[in-house]
């Protein structure tokens, strides 16, 4: 994936307490299937609620896909060593996004205070996933044996959480996390706290 992490100039824009899946075309179908052209094809984003200003957002995260060739001829250098031509890279699908975003979110740019990026390299390097996966390990409905990683080890109370167990991304490793609680206290009590939260 390509991200972008966007601080917002105080009260610029209201905040929205859900997700936002905006597309180019009126279709989800075939999002997922990265081209150069158009790029990019839709993108996810959330905010942050402003502790100082409720009621405003402080922040926007925005994710689109990105194909890890784009950012092999880098893939030997690490986060902060990658050279200004880099940077541009980046810089430049940093624009393109923000200019679909833009219709979305009209005159963004004027709102933005600051902006961060990162490429499949970054997810690569500070999470130690594969070509910068975002979705764990990859799976194979013919052969689930093939990829599955148990949660419960050969370690007394030593098991493994996260996106490669179970279900994938942020939902998986969610979810993992209570499953995985679970296993030392009583689950339907957890469930029961967190519904009432």
């Amino acid at each position: 994936s390509f991200g972008i992490y966007i601080k917002l100039k105080e009260k610029s824009l209201p905040y929205f307490n859900y997700n936002i899946h905006h597309y180019r075309k009126n279709s989800t179908w075939g999002v997922d299937i990265y081209k150069k052209e158009g790029y990019p094809s839709g993108y996810f984003t959330t905010a942050g609620e402003s502790p100082v200003n409720p009621g405003f957002a402080n922040s926007l995260m925005a994710l689109t896909t990105m194909d890890y060739s784009e950012v092999k001829k880098w893939e030997n250098t690490y986060v902060g060593k990658r050279g200004q031509d880099y940077l541009d890279f980046k810089a430049e699908k940093a624009e393109k996004l923000l200019d679909l975003m833009e219709e979305r979110f009209p005159d963004l740019r004027s709102q933005i205070d600051g902006l961060y990026t990162s490429s499949p390299l970054t997810l690569r390097d500070y999470l130690g996933a594969v070509e910068g996966g975002m979705y764990g390990l990859r799976q194979d409905y013919r052969n689930p044996a093939k990829s599955f990683l148990p949660m419960r080890t050969h370690i007394p109370n030593l098991i493994f959480v996260g996106q490669n167990n179970n279900l994938h991304g942020l939902m998986g490793t969610t979810m993992t996390a209570i499953v995985g609680s679970g296993q030392f206290i009583d689950i339907n009590q957890l469930i029961r706290d967190i519904q009432n939260a």
